[in-house]
């Protein structure tokens, strides 16, 4: 019999679990010690101070939905869900620290990890090989998009958290029929709060259940379960009423609400793309896709393309009931895709929106690599070495930019220098604690109080301001300007620059000296 076709031992003792599996635990170990010593590094992104704020107003209004409506915005209300805003918020409340940004990222971040618990999981599920699953796992940690939002990045990387929850749900109950017995009713209320938090990730619950369903049929088995689809519908319900204050106020007509909103959601704001500036509402066709394509690491690329195919040419040869988990990674991929080309819903700061797909991006790139590790050819070897060069090129890169990872371009178009005055660098304006601890180090005197303008959100400067220094829209009035790169917005106002964060030779961050 194959080896990697080989059913997988069971270890009923967890010494034997943990040995088994130790490399990763070590890895996951060392993640931890990471986000621990580096926490403290990273600013504040343009939206966070919102979202600590949401989540102090659902906490403190939980019984009174109608209350909540007065006091978020619609918009917000019908396409954020509530659960995580609450969740840190009061995770800051017990440790008493709800002004600390610094301990809101320490949080954060550690959620985020659980992700590659979830990543490994999937990976060895699909492939029976913990070493693939280990490298898989790698792969995800040197996603530099997710790596440099996991301290500050709440929608998309909770977003993603989700997805990786779904995913092993779905794969577990594929491949074990004894999970249906706790995976269904879990899978309802996962789904509900994914759904909640951002309506599009329904559409993997939603192919699970076609696919489920499909299988079921295929193997005359449809009438085996059904009790356990009733109680997972059931919790979703529960689930969603219970999370989610607009659909409290709405009842099961926000369900539908929520979907087309999020469908048909508008936002009057400029990308930038390509060297032009371009409506959000009105972007090239190909935008999404290449977006993908010049901020992913090439090795994921390669080794995902390859993983489909792989996926594809298994499918013709073994048929749907064995390769259903194939299957339903490779559709929800695509159905998204086909539903973003449809829709063409607003996207901005790149694909952050839908940084979620990396999650299946990535188990099917470890597919790929598994693909690769079992082949005898030699040219697959070769390519193999020049992944894992890509690989160091990567590390290299993600370093060079600490801590702004999320500003990542691969080579295709030059990295980050050729990225720069072409496409979106500096979105998220989190160089601003940087420019500000120079500016206090360097220019700032103890015995003069300072006005300072600045082209984003005031909190993610004036939360490192000294007593001395205060924020100012009037910028006739301002002592300095401080201004990130996006939208050429920092050449709107003269004065003396001083000083600029700069990352691999590319400016994110002006300070300006006023007249």
């Amino acid at each position: 019999m194959n080896k990697q076709n080989a059913p997988q031992k069971i270890y009923t003792c967890p010494m034997h679990f943990l040995v088994r599996h130790s490399l990763f635990i070590l890895l996951y170990l060392f993640f931890l010690i990471f986000i621990f010593l580096t926490f403290k590094d990273y600013g504040i992104s343009w939206d966070e101070s919102f979202y600590l704020n949401s989540g102090k107003v659902y906490f403190e209004n939980f019984f009174n939905p109608q209350e909540v409506s007065k006091l978020i915005p619609q918009y917000h209300l019908v396409t954020h869900g509530a659960f995580f805003d609450v969740l840190y918020y009061l995770i800051l409340k017990i440790f008493n620290q709800t002004s600390s940004f610094e301990f809101l990222h320490l949080v954060k971040a550690l959620f985020a990890s659980i992700t590659l618990i979830f990543i490994y999981a999937s990976i060895n599920i699909l492939t029976r090989n913990r070493y693939v699953s280990l490298v898989g796992t790698l792969l995800f940690i040197f996603s530099p998009r997710w790596l440099g939002d996991i301290f500050d990045n709440h929608m998309d990387i909770t977003a993603t958290l989700l997805t990786s929850i779904i995913i092993l749900l779905s794969l577990k109950i594929f491949s074990d029929k004894k999970s249906e017995i706790w995976g269904l009713p879990l899978y309802g209320l996962v789904s509900a709060i994914a759904f909640s938090h951002r309506v599009i990730l329904i559409i993997f619950p939603a192919l699970f259940i076609y696919l489920y369903i499909f299988k079921k049929f295929k193997k005359e088995e449809l009438n085996s379960n059904y009790i356990g689809f009733i109680l997972s519908f059931l919790v979703f319900i529960a689930a969603l009423f219970l999370t989610d204050p607009y659909i409290r106020i709405n009842g099961l007509l926000g369900i539908v609400e929520k979907a087309i909103y999020f469908t048909f959601f508008n936002k009057d704001i400029t990308i930038l793309f390509e060297g032009k500036f371009y409506p959000a509402t009105n972007l090239p066709w190909y935008y999404f896709v290449k977006q993908i394509l010049i901020t992913s690491p090439l090795i994921i690329i390669f080794l995902t393309i390859s993983g489909a195919l792989f996926m594809i040419k298994k499918f013709i040869n073994l048929g749907f009931i064995k390769t259903t988990s194939h299957i339903y990674l490779l559709m929800s991929l695509y159905i998204i895709f086909v539903l973003v080309y449809i829709f063409k819903p607003v996207t901005f700061d790149s694909w952050r929106h839908f940084l979620f797909l990396i999650v299946p991006m990535v188990l099917i790139a470890a597919l790929g690599l598994n693909f690769i590790f079992q082949s005898r050819r030699i040219y697959l070897k070769l390519i193999f070495i020049l992944l894992v060069v890509n690989s160091i090129l990567v590390i290299k890169d993600v370093y060079g930019l600490y801590p702004y990872h999320y500003m990542y371009f691969n080579e295709l178009i030059g990295g980050i220098k050729g990225a720069y005055k072409n496409y979106e660098t500096e979105y998220w304006g989190k160089s601003y604690k940087e420019a500000i601890l120079w500016l206090k180090e360097n220019e700032i005197k103890e015995t003069k109080l300072y006005k300072l303008a600045t082209c984003s959100n005031p909190t993610q400067s004036a939360y490192y301001f000294a007593d001395n220094m205060i924020h100012t829209k009037n910028l006739g009035e301002a002592d300095y300007f401080i201004c990130i790169t996006k939208n050429n917005e920092h050449n709107k106002v003269g004065g003396e620059i001083v000083h600029t964060v700069i990352r691999e030779g590319v400016p994110l961050n002006f300070i300006k000296k006023m007249d």
